[in-house]
């Protein structure tokens, strides 16, 4: 079986990169829906909350990984 996992980078406030990890994704997910969908995290601070909070997204890349099933 195959998954798609959307690996995003971002820069917190402090000017450190930060690694999302998106798990289940589309294997059709478009460019422009992955970057609206980095904007939006940062725009509605979704990961780090208030202790942390991510400055913009960098970039992405989607991964094929293969699941076996026992």
């Amino acid at each position: 079986m195959e998954k798609y996992v959307l690996s995003m980078i971002f820069e917190n406030i402090e000017g450190e990169k930060v690694k999302v990890r998106i798990n289940d994704v589309r294997p059709d997910i478009t460019s422009a829906e992955v970057e609206t969908l980095g904007n939006k995290i940062v725009e509605k601070d979704a990961i780090l909350g208030k202790k942390l909070k991510l400055a913009s997204y960098i970039s992405a890349e989607l991964e094929q990984t293969i699941v076996e099933i026992l």
